[in-house]
């Protein structure tokens, strides 16, 4: 099965707190449907220092989101569309841009 969105695609996210963001996908989970995009969802973590002479620190990072709340961004008409597959000369699939068919 070909995926929706891969690795440094960039989408545009649906829904939640971070709705209307653009960001660039670190990492997807397809196991999870899940995906890390770079300056979304964005969690807070309070780390205690364990060893002496270490100081405690507030870490910001990502956290996974729902790969349903994401939207491809496409690279030619730079809006967000959904993703078809189309099948190419030499028996591949490839992804193709819903909106202007370019195929990528």
């Amino acid at each position: 099965m070909i995926s929706r969105i891969k690795k440094s695609d960039t989408v545009k996210i649906l829904s939640g707190k971070d709705k209307g963001k653009k960001g660039l996908v670190l990492a997807v989970f397809p196991e999870k449907n899940q995906l890390l995009v770079q300056g979304v969802a964005i969690a807070t973590r309070h780390i205690k220092a364990r060893k002496q002479g270490q100081k405690a620190e507030i870490k910001k990072s990502e956290s996974l989101i729902s790969l349903a709340k994401a939207m491809l961004v496409c690279s030619a008409c730079h809006a967000p569309s959904r993703v078809n597959t189309k099948t190419l000369e030499d028996g591949g699939r490839a992804r193709m841009c819903n909106r202007c068919k370019l195929v990528t």
